[in-house]
């Protein structure tokens, strides 16, 4: 028979972070799961710490060399065979309840496509931690709901807390191998029918560590930023509503536009592309009030020092 919850850990030279990962999964005393673990050719001691952990529900396997984060992001879902698959990196780690979470949300939406949930984002640099939150409650999302639908296509750049519908995952989707930087993201924007989010953090981030990427970080903003707008067009592809794309693109162009002063001159043509004018003019304008507003409040306070 086969789990309810396949939790599926990619990893690539992190043991130290694995083994709390680990732990805080196994912790869980049900059997309704599956961990599957698939080392991306590491060479630390990632084999031996997994294998010091005898837990039957643990399914590992090693690739002969490295195929990148991409690549090992397909096999890892490609291995899973439970009716969910729930997305956790390497140097995360649960909190204890997290599990029973997810599984009492799936059993009490049994129609639910994907969700997303809460997460603290713990810095390693400057210590500091803070609750990561697209969505103000837990819910499944109201029918025709595209900016909601939107926010968590936008979270989805974030593995860990991904959850989705195994079945729902269209055969296409591992024959094309499409490469994207976020393959979750376009899975999330894709299965968005039946959506949902726990407003709970389930998870520990961890952020400000090594990365391994595969590409150099001269340029990598931008190329980030075009495999993410890659998503979009992907989308469309598999047949995905116009609406729903839209949404999406206006919601990463104003994400572009508040890091730029509002400047339109810095959206890339393909992502204007999926956008009118009229939707270019209400965001340029929105993210300037924006901008106005916060350094009016910030005077404001100066003043008062």
């Amino acid at each position: 028979m086969a789990p309810l919850l396949s939790i599926c850990i990619p990893t690539y030279n992190r043991s130290a972070y694995l083994k709390k990962c680990i732990r805080s999964v196994i912790s869980y005393p049900g059997n309704d799961i599956e961990i599957i673990i698939s080392d991306n050719a590491s060479t630390d001691n990632t084999p031996e710490v997994v294998g010091d952990f005898h837990d039957k529900r643990i399914v590992y396997s090693r690739n002969p060399e490295n195929v990148g984060p991409v690549a090992n992001f397909y096999k890892i879902l490609k291995a899973a065979s439970g009716d969910y698959i729930f997305l956790l990196t390497d140097d995360d780690f649960l909190f204890p309840d997290s599990i029973d979470e997810v599984i009492e949300f799936v059993k009490a939406n049994g129609n639910i496509d994907s969700f997303k949930s809460d997460l603290i984002f713990y810095t390693e640099k400057s210590k500091s931690a803070f609750n990561y939150s697209y969505l103000k409650e837990t819910q499944v999302l109201a029918s025709g709901n595209v900016e909601d639908r939107a926010r968590l296509w936008q979270s989805a750049h974030v593995l860990t807390g991904c959850c989705f519908k195994r079945e729902k995952i269209p055969a296409k989707f591992f024959e094309d191998e499409k490469f994207l930087w976020y393959p979750t993201m376009f899975l999330m924007g894709l299965l968005s029918e039946k959506q949902g989010y726990i407003a709970k953090p389930l998870a520990v981030h961890t952020w400000e560590n090594e990365l391994f990427w595969g590409i150099k970080e001269e340029g990598k903003e931008t190329i980030l930023m075009e495999s993410i707008i890659d998503t979009l067009y992907l989308m469309k592809e598999y047949g995905q509503n116009e609406e729903q794309i839209c949404a999406c693109a206006r919601f990463l162009a104003e994400g572009v536009l508040k890091k730029n002063g509002g400047n339109p001159a810095v959206l890339p043509a393909r992502l204007t592309a999926l956008l009118s004018d009229s939707d270019v003019r209400f965001l340029v304008k929105k993210t300037k009030a924006s901008i106005k507003k916060r350094m009016k409040l910030f005077a404001k306070k100066m003043f008062r020092l």
